[in-house]
């Protein structure tokens, strides 16, 4: 993962365009977070569907691995809500 982040351009336009899409995600899932609150629903911290949900997603981005067979995304919001077992 190192090599990867340390491989990008480092420019602060670079990072700037980083740091704006990233705070674009995290506006995106705290407005999910906020309607599912609305609705009388616990939604998870945002800090724990980065890490459940959104990372393997990136991880694959960032390394090319395909994408996971159909069902895995379902898969990991039942993690995420412990609304099913953990096996894939």
């Amino acid at each position: 993962m190192r090599a990867v982040i340390l491989s990008m351009p480092n420019s602060p336009q670079a990072q700037d365009e980083r740091a704006q899409h990233f705070r674009r995600r995290m506006h995106s899932i705290e407005q999910i977070r906020q309607r599912a609150t609305a609705r009388g629903e616990n939604p998870p911290p945002l800090e724990q569907i980065l890490d459940q949900l959104v990372a393997p997603f990136y991880l694959r981005a960032i390394f090319g691995i395909d994408p996971p067979a159909t069902g895995y995304p379902e898969v990991l919001v039942d993690r995420l809500l412990g609304t099913r077992g953990t096996a894939y």
